[in-house]
């Protein structure tokens, strides 16, 4: 019982410094600076999906929700508007300005449990960061069409939520924790259930077609369905994986050059 109770601690989100979700790795770079890209890109996703969910439902109707891709990109943008929020929050309320010259030196932090609000940044971070990589690997792998109908739609959707979220995981101090791919898994396991539900109760895709995508086709390759699924299961996993290194080789890059001193809350996530 202690080992389980040791893992459930460690799925929480627990971090003694709020600091970590709304600076950069880097503390030579401006915090202006930092805040502003949260910012940019947080507008334009927003902008963008103002845009394109409106006119998709009225091309496909309630189809557009069925999709993994949409899903993501929703939770992208819910990610980087609670990531720019708690930011400029942060950056309003606890940065005083120097009386020498124009930047901002961040306070030290009294809190000692995390606010919700930077639980739910850590939430949908690890899901936007994950899985869009996920569907950018798979869709321009498997599901890629050279007569799509727009590749700035597929650039934006399948490609720069990726991009995005690898430059977040690199440039912010969020911490990653291998054990916290249960959250992503989780996310996954949601959208599967569904997948299975919308199939039986005779769902179709934007085309008719009895599956949402080709390579889940349980009516007529359920074989193919179920190995489909077993790949991104374990895409999840290298994907968790791959954003843990960036983040070692962030803290490795930082502290060679002496460029940050973000102290992490626990040395456990680092091994784990």
């Amino acid at each position: 019982m202690e080992g389980l109770g040791f893992s459930c601690k460690l799925l929480k989100f627990n971090s003694d410094n709020k600091r970590l979700f709304v600076t950069s790795q880097f503390s030579a770079l401006n915090p202006h600076i930092f805040n502003i890209w949260r910012l940019i890109i947080t507008l334009y996703f927003v902008g963008f999906n103002a845009w394109y969910i409106p006119s998709s439902v009225t091309d496909f109707g309630g189809s557009f929700f069925i999709y993994l891709t949409n899903w993501t990109f929703i939770v992208v943008t819910c990610y980087l508007l609670v990531a720019s929020y708690n930011s400029g929050v942060y950056y309003y309320f606890v940065f005083r300005r120097r009386e020498d010259n124009s930047l901002l030196v961040p306070e030290p932090s009294e809190e000692i449990q995390l606010p919700f609000k930077y639980k739910l940044q850590w939430f949908l971070f690890y899901i936007s960061v994950n899985f869009s990589i996920i569907v950018t690997v798979v869709y321009w792998a498997a599901l890629y069409s050279a007569d799509s109908d727009s590749l700035f739609i597929d650039l934006n959707v399948h490609t720069l939520t990726s991009l995005v979220g690898v430059v977040e995981t690199f440039l912010s101090a969020t911490p990653v924790r291998l054990i916290h791919v249960a959250y992503p898994l989780c996310y996954g396991s949601i959208y599967l259930f569904f997948t299975v539900i919308y199939w039986a109760a005779g769902g179709t895709d934007s085309a008719g077609n009895p599956y949402i995508y080709p390579i889940i086709d349980y009516e007529n390759n359920p074989v193919n369905a179920v190995f489909s699924i077993l790949g991104c299961a374990a895409g999840v996993f290298v994907c968790q994986a791959l954003i843990w290194l960036i983040y070692n080789l962030r803290l490795k890059i930082a502290r060679k050059f002496i460029i940050s001193e973000r102290p992490e809350e626990s040395g456990l996530h680092q091994t784990l």
